[in-house]
């Protein structure tokens, strides 16, 4: 790597950029400056520089494909499905991207372990804290009793998304 340092600066230079994604968002704005001297004969030399860079960023939100929350999820067997629930489960309706892909009941079967799932979320957790079912609950389903607070405290119902 070669770098070569400006020792002697005179003049002015300067800069800008920016740029912005092909969907109008991630904002970057790029400014920068250098100014310099010589004085006393050329015995001495003075030189400013200056930059301002700012990126507006973005978040998970704001791409389509992260908004649905998709996440790769341990396909389970048939008995498993009928166990947690919710009653009457099958792939065509448990939230799977692929419904033809069935539950993973043996080595053989031709479905994968794993399998693509929408809205996929930590079931147990909640902006304001999350308040569950009794302590004995048997099964998933108990989160439909939950309780959360919202952002001005106020308790209200909690919404787990699709439980697979």
């Amino acid at each position: 790597m070669n770098i070569k340092l400006r020792n002697r600066f005179n003049g002015l230079e300067a800069r800008a950029t920016s740029g912005i994604t092909e969907r109008g968002d991630n904002q970057r704005i790029n400014l920068s400056a250098i100014a310099g001297r010589d004085f006393a004969d050329g015995r001495g030399n003075i030189t400013i520089a200056g930059m301002y860079e700012t990126v507006k960023g973005m978040v998970q939100n704001d791409r389509d494909f992260y908004r649905d929350n998709l996440g790769s999820l341990l396909n389970p067997t048939t008995a498993e499905a009928a166990r947690f629930g919710p009653a009457g489960r099958t792939p065509a309706n448990d939230g799977r991207v692929n419904p033809n892909i069935g539950f993973n009941d043996s080595t053989t079967d031709g479905f994968p372990g794993s399998v693509l799932v929408r809205d996929l979320s930590i079931a147990s957790m909640a902006y304001g804290g999350l308040i569950i079912a009794p302590a004995g609950a048997t099964s998933l389903r108990s989160l439909d009793y939950a309780r959360q607070f919202d952002q001005f405290g106020n308790l209200v119902a909690f919404n787990p998304g699709t439980v697979f």
